[in-house]
């Protein structure tokens, strides 16, 4: 059986000069959506940040076409206009720009969360992994927590905030820490008890549906997936799919070959996803294989060899890109390699990821 999936990338728009968001996306969107591109374009919670979403794919280079057809569009009406798309999980600047939420739907998030959404400059990458079975979506969420730190590691692409390096490689995943869900998700007993425990979560924080928990995996509420929601913005399409294809693997094989052991304590993998996002793939990761804070080469063997030996093969860039990530050269480094060399560089780069082709 070939595993669908979908994937859902979250953009800023920026002055090209200076990186600093500008309030154009709902001109952008409208152009965008007279085009004759596939997928779906949609506005984010605020007014500089835009979204696409990939139809249901079945392999990598179906979802790669789709993305690049998107990216490359969207930066070329960006140029147009002296601006560039950053394909990061946060602006290299946050501005002084006004911060107006594009729907009702945000208002009432940005009422519930108060000043936190003068903050929510965030952009990720949301994995949808199909899973037919609704029992078997809330078992997913019981195997797939304790690889959310090596998950976050190997997508960190956000070490700016305020024109500064954080030092973090996924300041991104930080911010988020201060919702009312975050991060590591519950333990699940079966489906009856995630639905039990989903209700009682409706009303609490800022949680008024439970589509607004940010918990970093979850159950769709709305299609039968698993919605892995880690991620950082990629710099390319090719590294969006890669990262896509990892998952899909780890989904798959947990699904068809895992045995129920005793979960791993909530805030040992908690300090691990908060380790990553400071660390990257740099000081070690959490491997579920030993229950233990590795090498980091541990857990990236394991995932590299589920993405090779799954039933869906992977074309060769995903390897390249695996391998890649694999020698270091992850988002959060190649941007502040960048950087290094002056904010120009830093905005060619994200031009020239957001215009990269399949070729």
């Amino acid at each position: 059986m070939t595993r669908s999936f979908g994937i859902e990338e979250e953009f800023m728009i920026a002055d090209a000069e200076s990186l600093t968001p500008v309030n154009v996306a709902h001109g952008a969107i409208e152009d965008l959506r007279s085009r004759d591109l596939p997928g779906t374009v949609t506005a984010e919670f605020l007014d500089c940040q835009i979204e696409f979403a990939t139809g249901i794919c079945t392999d990598a280079t179906q979802a790669l076409e789709e993305l690049t057809a998107f990216r490359t569009t969207a930066q070329a009406w960006a140029e147009h206009r002296g601006l560039v798309v950053v394909p990061s999980g946060t602006p290299f600047e946050a501005g002084r720009s006004r911060i107006e939420p594009t729907s009702a739907r945000y208002h009432q998030i940005a009422t519930d969360v108060g000043r936190l959404a003068g903050e929510h400059l965030l952009n990720g990458m949301h994995v949808h992994v199909g899973v037919d079975d609704p029992d078997d979506r809330v078992r997913a969420l019981g195997v797939v927590r304790s690889w959310l730190p090596a998950l976050l590691a190997i997508s960190a692409n956000s070490p700016f905030w305020n024109g500064i390096d954080t030092s973090f490689h996924s300041w991104r995943s930080i911010q988020t820490r201060r919702w009312t869900t975050n991060g590591i998700p519950p333990i699940y007993e079966d489906k009856e008890d995630h639905d039990r425990l989903r209700e009682r979560l409706i009303g609490l924080g800022a949680t008024q549906l439970y589509n607004t928990a940010s918990w970093s995996v979850r159950v769709s509420e709305n299609l039968p997936t698993v919605e892995l929601r880690i991620s950082d913005a990629q710099l390319t399409a090719a590294r969006a799919v890669s990262i896509a294809m990892v998952m899909r693997a780890l989904v798959d094989s947990e699904l068809r070959h895992s045995t129920r052991e005793a979960p791993e304590r909530h805030h040992i993998l908690d300090a691990e996803l908060w380790h990553a996002a400071r660390h990257g793939l740099n000081d070690g990761l959490y491997y579920p294989g030993s229950r233990s804070h590795s090498p980091s080469v541990a857990a990236l063997s394991h995932l590299t060899a589920l993405v090779r030996d799954s039933d869906q093969q992977a074309p060769p860039f995903v390897m390249n890109e695996i391998d890649q990530i694999t020698a270091g050269r992850d988002g959060a480094t190649m941007q502040r390699e960048a950087f290094a060399q002056g904010l120009p560089q830093l905005s060619e780069l994200y031009r020239d990821c957001m215009r990269m082709t399949t070729d």
